[in-house]
């Protein structure tokens, strides 16, 4: 599913949820995401003036146990908003399930949500006001994992009805 967001919430306002909690290391408690079985994305805009057409899918970390949403998330989508770039937030299945293979990273479901992630936006960037040739992907911990197969793993790809499912640029944070 797609979410379009007016801008990241500031996550101290937000209703506390049933998230896994890890000591807080910013303004505000850094809660996980966990036993994600839908993914989605959820897009955040720069300011019309300040727009570069430019978009980064963001895959937050959590050695594919977790997903740390506002420290690799949300707070990623506002320093990328502040600079003109639009944030797309990737929320990957996780963990892994009994029926993936051992050993295997990362695990088919993650990675056929990335691509499909970066197939989607690809075939919507018009529409949405995004250079179809300035996509990118940045991830942390194994969400910088996830971005760099996603981008080098692209002749693999499963999900391909919607098209190219592969970045222009990856970066591991």
């Amino acid at each position: 599913s797609v979410i379009d967001a007016s801008g990241p919430t500031p996550c101290c306002s937000r209703p506390r949820s049933k998230m896994s909690v890890r000591p807080k290391i910013t303004s505000c408690p850094v809660e996980g995401l966990t036993n994600v079985t839908k993914p989605s994305i959820t897009i955040y805009r720069p300011a019309k003036e300040k727009d570069t057409g430019a978009a980064m899918l963001i895959c937050p970390g959590g050695g594919y146990h977790n997903l740390w949403w506002q420290l690799e998330g949300e707070e990623v989508a506002a320093w990328l908003n502040s600079i003109g770039v639009t944030g797309i937030l990737l929320k990957y299945r996780l963990p892994r399930r009994p029926d993936d293979a051992k050993g295997e990273y990362p695990a088919p479901r993650p990675l056929q949500d990335a691509q499909r992630a970066v197939s989607l936006v690809r075939s919507k960037a018009r529409e949405w006001g995004i250079d179809p040739q300035r996509i990118g992907m940045v991830g942390f911990s194994a969400g910088g994992h996830l971005a760099i197969a996603t981008a080098t793993s692209f002749d693999e790809a499963v999900q391909r009805e919607l098209g190219e499912g592969r970045p222009q640029v990856a970066h591991d944070g």
